[in-house]
């Protein structure tokens, strides 16, 4: 096979998935020592995030449950979906409280336990200004940050690009369980992979293993000379990393035991390969991950519970595994949805798409508790929770206190941080959750500055793959129509050849 040839089955490994540009050189070199992850620096205190994506847009009322308003039971509400109070004499599933106004879904018994050790922080009421409820035009915002127009970066991304961070001798950012980079990560610099699994993330020969041997070392010896064009040269650095990245990978996760028991679904699979990650130390700060299926617009009390089993399970391994490293004080686990759902339920026993919902944070150097107010479940906009925290001050104080960047050049403007994390600012500070005479506070977290408007770069033969398809369905009884039209998705930035 020929140096062309070989460059060929290069060119369609990267675009299947194999374009892994600025990976760890370093480890690299480990790896020609025979010690992959002999450590360089002390793991501890090295700071790492994680991002879970409920895909669909969850159902914040049924994950963080007013029992303590007597309108969540009534029977014009959401009579299919209720989830019974702890006191009820049922033997269905109840409430777990967590305060006389507030509990957890009955799934998230793991969760509850974390929360007794003030592992777990719940942001309440989280949306932004004229929001849309759109699956793709939802995550595009929540994404990118930015609401009012269509930005093609990333927040994570425009965060890459700026921190000065993202280095040759380890990979920054990783999405997990994924088989396309998200929106979140995108930018022109940055570039950040995703990995669907490990098995799936190697070379596949044509040959059995002693032949995989033999075409990728004539890969590399046919990959060792530049051809001197920019474009050739960055496919092959892509290529050449990606084959000795593909082994670290391997190596981590064949290498490591889990503690934890994980669910044996994808969800479950990909916390796993991220707690792998972070116990072997290759320098990935940022991780994402998604779990789907939040879409519930019918049948959602059976649906709905199983999605949060499966989150609480494998969140509890995970962290199983990172106390037995010593590192759950290092690990921020943060999740987003691109909306939440109407507090009226609709005819087929599920819910609608919506606006406000809560998000959850989950680690060892978390202020825990509750922070902001539950909306009110009577005072609505158009049946809809009012937003109490934009998303977008989540996002400044995870940026300023948790990753030590200024938050306002990558929002593109100044959001109140909420005091989430032991260290840092702490304006506003968490705000207790209401008892039963509840009265909604004015909302918070928008933004004390105008951002300066920036052209959108013009992209040149990108495209992008949405994250989620879109099942047409008739309304049902008791649903919004959608009002807005779903827009062009940004297409991802065409990356600059190194």
């Amino acid at each position: 096979m020929n140096r062309r040839k070989f460059l060929q089955q290069g060119a369609t490994m990267v675009a299947a998935g194999w374009a892994v540009p600025s990976f760890v050189a370093e480890t690299a070199r480990l790896v020609e020592a025979g010690s992959p992850f002999a450590a360089t620096a002390s793991a501890a205190g090295r700071r790492v995030l994680v991002i879970v994506q409920y895909a669909g847009g969850n159902d914040g009322v049924n994950t963080l449950i007013p029992y303590g308003d007597p309108t969540y039971y009534s029977p014009n509400v959401r009579p299919a979906l209720q989830i019974p109070r702890p006191t009820a004499t049922t033997t269905d599933p109840k409430v777990i409280p967590l305060t006389d106004y507030v509990g957890l879904h009955p799934s998230l018994t793991r969760l509850k336990q974390r929360w007794d050790r003030d592992q777990v922080a719940i942001v309440q009421g989280v949306s932004y200004p004229n929001p849309n409820r759109s699956h793709f035009r939802g995550t595009d915002i929540w994404e990118s940050a930015v609401p009012d127009r269509l930005e093609p970066k990333g927040w994570m991304g425009r965060y890459l690009q700026t921190c000065s961070c993202q280095r040759s001798d380890h990979l920054e950012a990783l999405a997990v369980g994924m088989s396309s980079v998200p929106g979140t990560f995108w930018t022109e610099m940055a570039l950040v992979p995703a990995v669907a699994s490990i098995g799936s993330f190697r070379y596949a020969g044509v040959g059995g293993s002693n032949q995989r041997v033999i075409e990728i070392q004539t890969l590399r010896n046919a990959l060792a000379q530049s051809d001197g064009h920019p474009e050739g040269e960055f496919l092959r650095q892509s290529i050449l990393t990606a084959l000795t990245d593909a082994d670290i990978l391997q190596a981590a996760a064949s290498s490591y035991i889990p503690v934890g028991a994980y669910p044996t679904n994808g969800f479950g699979n990909s916390m796993k390969l991220v707690a792998q990650l972070v116990a072997a130390d290759v320098g990935t700060s940022v991780f994402y991950v998604s779990i789907g299926g939040f879409d519930t617009r019918a049948n959602q009390l059976a649906n709905h519970a199983s999605l949060l089993s499966t989150f609480d399970q494998a969140i509890d391994a995970f962290f199983q595994d990172m106390e037995a490293k010593g590192r759950e004080d290092d690990v921020t686990v943060m999740t987003f949805s691109e909306f939440g759902r109407r507090l009226a339920g609709n005819g087929s026993a599920g819910s609608d798409h919506g606006i406000a919902a809560p998000m959850l944070l989950l680690g060892g150097s978390l202020k825990p508790g509750l922070h902001g107010a539950y909306p009110s479940l009577t005072d609505l906009d158009d049946g809809d929770l009012k937003m109490q925290i934009d998303f977008r001050s989540v996002y400044a104080s995870v940026l300023q206190d948790w990753l030590n960047v200024a938050p306002g050049p990558i929002l593109g403007g100044t959001f109140p941080t909420l005091g989430l994390f032991q260290t840092g600012s702490t304006t506003p500070t968490a705000t207790p959750t209401p008892s039963i005479t509840h009265t909604p506070t004015p909302t918070t977290g928008l933004a004390t500055a105008t951002p300066t408007a920036t052209a959108t770069p013009t992209l040149v033969g990108a495209t992008a793959t949405p994250t989620m398809t879109r099942t047409p369905t008739s309304t049902p009884v008791g649903a919004k129509p959608t009002k807005t039209p779903e827009p062009t998705r940004v297409p991802r930035p065409t990356r600059t050849p190194r």
